[in-house]
């Protein structure tokens, strides 16, 4: 039976691809434990919340600028490679250009209402510094996707990890490690990444890179559609980051960043298989299929995910212990909460793969924009009463509303296509 299942994994490019790429993002977690504990042993709760609030900024900055290219170049190089030179130069130009400029107009607007900033003096510039370069090579490591290049995709990953790691060590042999120095680390590897990826990119390139309006205006219902979806989902996923922030103070958010760390460890299978999944299931021509495939592996991971989201609860607070110090053990109470949430999450994760790949129906953006609602109010009753952890509640909340909300469209366009068949008859 082992030997069967060995086979089959070398059969078969799909799989491998996700073992291979979940072999990749273990070492990432493991590398981002380690980050993780260093920074929190060396900058304490309240300095690990300005970081954390630092990072939240540019994140959701270069979320705000990503025009919906981070999925439409996956979509549309996936099903024709001619148009990469293309892709390249449009997502250079909305990363340097939008990405910019969503970072100039937030300097302007925290300029004359210096009390809405989260952070200031370098904590302030150094991220908005690192979104243009940041975004860019989001959206081109999107590309290396479509085309199928898992594995360098995978590797600049790792790399850009690993000379995190080996620069934070620089500080701490220099002693002069903290927020503004992690952040300093933060743009180095950014940088990093994205001149490996732009060499990556050059063996497919039949021509030099150049933007297109005319193509890009060809694309613009998927790349709005998948801009929004992405812009609400992450609203989901991050906002509450910032809600601690503003209504505990930093030493708060410095615990419940290190419950999203650990909730991150979890849904990072489920993003694997995603990113795997995506441009497998747009190369398909039947939608059919593609809900086929999609249910199977949903089936599995929803599993594994229960047993895995079960031992990480066993698991937590001696681990929090051993690793961050007695000190960050209130983060425990709400990673349980989160992961209650992780399990809905990791789930629609697939369904949203499903909807990219069909063309982005209406329902990618519904659900996650009414998330984002249910958890913003949540937050504003929870989190003040029961603190971090009614933060944690809240989210888990907004997760279950995205899957069911996801879950009950396909089940409606099931039964449509049913009654379809039924009246055309055979």
């Amino acid at each position: 039976m082992i030997l069967a299942l060995v086979n089959r994994v070398r059969e078969s490019d799909f799989i491998r691809k996700i073992l291979e790429t979940f072999i990749t993002r273990v070492l990432l977690i493991g590398i981002g434990l380690i980050t993780s504990v260093i920074t929190a042993r060396i900058l304490g709760p309240e300095n690990r919340g300005f970081l954390a609030a630092s990072i939240a900024l540019l994140m959701i900055l270069y979320q705000f600028s990503n025009m919906g290219l981070h999925a439409a170049n996956v979509y549309y190089v996936s099903r024709d490679r001619s148009l990469l030179p293309v892709l390249v130069g449009n997502s250079m130009l909305v990363g340097f250009v939008v990405g910019g400029g969503a970072s100039l107009l937030t300097a302007i607007v925290f300029g004359i209402k210096p009390q809405w900033a989260p952070v200031t003096g370098l904590m302030l510039i150094l991220p908005l510094v690192t979104v243009p370069i940041d975004l860019t090579a989001l959206l081109l490591q999107n590309i290396l996707i479509g085309v199928y290049n898992i594995r360098i995709f995978n590797v600049i990953q790792v790399a850009s990890r690993l000379a995190s790691i080996g620069l934070i060590l620089g500080l701490i042999v220099l002693s002069i490690v903290s927020v503004e120095s992690m952040l300093v680390t933060n743009l180095m590897t950014s940088m990093f990444a994205l001149l490996w990826t732009l060499w990556s990119l050059k063996r497919y390139l039949t021509g030099w890179p150049h933007a297109s309006i005319a193509l890009f205006r060809s694309h613009v219902r998927y790349g709005l559609m998948a801009y929004f979806a992405a812009l609400f989902s992450f609203i989901v996923l991050r906002s509450d980051m910032l809600m601690v922030k503003y209504m505990l103070g930093a030493e708060q958010l410095g615990y419940y960043a290190l419950a999203v760390t650990m909730g991150d460890m979890m849904y990072m299978l489920p993003v694997t298989v995603g990113t795997i999944l995506f441009p497998r299931l747009s190369a398909m021509t039947s939608n059919q299929e593609k809900e086929a495939l999609t249910f199977r592996i949903t089936l599995v991971l929803s599993v594994i995910l229960l047993v895995m989201l079960g031992i990480a609860c066993i698991l937590a607070k001696p681990a929090v212990r051993i690793l961050y110090g007695e000190e960050f053990l209130p983060a425990v109470p709400a990673f349980y909460w989160l992961s209650i949430g992780l399990w809905f999450l990791s789930v629609n994760t697939m369904f949203t793969n499903y909807f990219a790949s069909i063309g982005m129906p209406i329902v990618s953006v519904f659900s996650p924009a009414l998330a984002s609602l249910v958890n913003f109010v949540a937050n504003l009753y929870l989190t003040p009463r029961w603190g971090i952890s009614g933060t944690a509640i809240a989210s888990s909340v907004a997760y279950g509303m995205m899957f069911f909300t996801s879950l009950v469209y396909i089940v409606l366009m099931r039964r449509r296509r049913r009654v379809a068949i039924a009246y055309t008859g055979p």
